[in-house]
């Protein structure tokens, strides 16, 4: 067929959509539409993705061709376009490859737009602390967080008590929600049925209806092999929050190792841009009681939180901590404690001060002085406070130092005694390194 019998006579006669390594184009008056997804650039500058072509033209209804293409070859544009001319051969494949190729390749190195930061370009953002949180106080808006710990100390369980409370837009024991987020939980460690029960547990120790809109999906290979999926359902569903349990199995079992983790944190930060949304990872810990894996899962969550529990055998509740042990706005939180509680079908979660459960001893020697100060009128010397806490009068005046100095938590009486500042709990944050 000759180049005047195609039936594409215009090069801008198409529309293209989408961004962050997902895009699609629609050729209207061809009735033709191609789909380009998991795009990646390798160390030479070569970008290739999956591409399907679909056709609604009646010699060639439906699926034409899919499969992966090398977008910055012209050997393999011209291939690709041999391939589809044997399904179509009504249309000038070339020009269409060349469209797709020169527009996507341009797109996704252009990168996101360059804007002035000024109230103008974002007229909802303030400066207050309370403000940058879809989750106020552990999730920040558009960002990811960590909760780590030991198997069943109530990592996973925290994260499901926060995506019900999202998924119905209420608040409790110290965590606000201002408004429904939708979620998607994304199960690499149970199953539906697991999951349902816990989930109608939580809600109807709050009161609530045992059926919820939370989005569940179990999840067996890699996170980023899946990404293109999960971003579909992402922008469906209008997620706000993704719970990511665990971080394990998101990387493929590579938690280790630096590609992984940066890959997978990349792929749902592109998600992150494009919708807006907050993102939940639960990650392990290693023999030294530090996160387990690769130190860039660190590096690259805005916040980090060290879970821990206190239960005694035979117990049917237990205490849970949250550790803050990274910020990258602002001061670490004090540790959030909880009461959970198990009783026919019903998990009740109740605020609960960590100083007067079990997990005081995973306090930082600074808060551990405070919880020794508590309710001392005449405040407490340095001696006594070495002895009561097993060190060095050098080490406690050190700490006493730098609290007085540094963080404004002590102060030094007449007598030469310590004792804590005196303000409201829920002020307190502590700079803490």
């Amino acid at each position: 067929m000759s180049q005047e019998d195609k039936t594409l006579d215009s090069s801008t006669d198409f529309d293209i959509s989408g961004s962050s390594g997902s895009y699609q184009l629609e050729w209207t008056s061809l009735k033709i539409s191609c789909k380009v997804t998991h795009l990646q650039e390798n160390s030479h500058y070569e970008l290739r993705g999956y591409v399907t072509f679909t056709s609604e033209r009646p010699t060639s209804k439906g699926h034409l061709r899919g499969g992966s293409l090398l977008l910055t070859s012209p050997q393999s544009r011209a291939s690709f376009a041999k391939q589809l001319e044997k399904r179509e051969p009504t249309v000038d494949w070339d020009e269409c490859m060349e469209q797709l190729c020169e527009n996507i390749i341009g797109r996704q190195r252009q990168g996101a737009e360059v804007v002035v930061l000024n109230s103008e370009y974002l007229p909802d953002v303030d400066s207050s602390d309370e403000n940058q949180f879809s989750v106020y106080p552990v999730l920040e808006n558009e960002s990811a967080t960590i909760f780590y710990g030991h198997g069943s100390h109530g990592k996973s369980l925290l994260a499901q008590y926060i995506a019900v409370l999202c998924d119905e837009g209420i608040s409790g024991v110290g965590i606000r929600v201002d408004r429904k987020i939708p979620v998607l939980y994304l199960d690499y460690e149970t199953n539906d049925k697991q999951l349902f029960r816990r989930v109608q547990s939580i809600r109807k120790g709050l009161g609530l209806s045992p059926n919820s809109t939370i989005n569940y999906r179990p999840m067996a290979s890699s996170l980023v092999s899946d990404i293109e999926q999960i971003r579909e359902i992402c922008r469906d569903k209008d997620i706000g929050l993704i719970v990511i349990d665990s971080i394990s199995g998101a990387c493929g079992g590579e938690q280790e190792a630096q590609k992984p983790i940066k890959d997978m944190m990349t792929a749902i930060r592109s998600i992150q841009i494009d919708l807006k949304m907050s993102a939940l990872y639960i990650g392990h810990v290693n023999k030294q009681e530090q996160m387990f894996g690769s130190v860039f899962q660190f590096y690259d969550a805005r916040n980090v939180f060290n879970v821990r529990k206190d239960q005694k055998e035979g117990d049917a509740s237990l205490s849970v901590g949250l550790f803050h042990q990274k910020s990258n706005d602002g001061l670490l939180r004090q540790p959030m404690g909880y009461k959970v509680s198990f009783n026919d079908g019903l998990c009740t979660l109740s605020s609960h001060d960590v100083r007067d459960s079990g997990l005081e001893q995973h306090l930082n020697m600074k808060e551990r002085i405070a919880s020794l100060m508590r309710n001392k009128a005449g405040g407490m010397s340095p001696a006594d406070l070495a002895e009561d806490l097993g060190k060095t009068e050098t080490h406690i005046r050190k700490e006493l130092s730098e609290g007085v100095r540094n963080y404004k938590m002590f102060v030094r009486l007449e007598n030469g005694n310590y004792a804590n500042v005196t303000r409201g709990d829920d002020d307190i944050q502590w700079e803490l390194n």
